[in-house]
């Protein structure tokens, strides 16, 4: 975990509900259940062909991370992304 004052960026790999779990349990030891924001960034995308990373990623990634919030009081919840083409 990387913290700069009152910000922290916690590494998780979407594609692993271990990893989301781990990610979340660290931050709710450091800095308890409160959360300002969170901005998720992380998508996968090929414009050339299907692939299974774009579901892994921005579909079933993005239910985990909403499953892990679930445990927290969120403030503000930011997401970006692109429709699949």
């Amino acid at each position: 975990m990387q913290c700069r004052t009152s910000a922290c960026n916690v590494a998780v790999d979407l594609t692993s509900d271990e990893s989301v779990r781990l990610g979340f349990a660290e931050i709710k030891e450091q800095h308890g259940n409160h959360i300002a924001s969170v901005l998720h960034l992380a998508a996968y995308f090929d414009l050339w062909e299907p692939n299974p990373l774009y579901d892994a990623v921005n579909v079933d990634g993005t239910r985990r991370l909403l499953s892990a919030l679930q445990g927290f009081d969120v403030e503000q919840f930011v997401y970006t992304s692109r429709l699949k083409s």
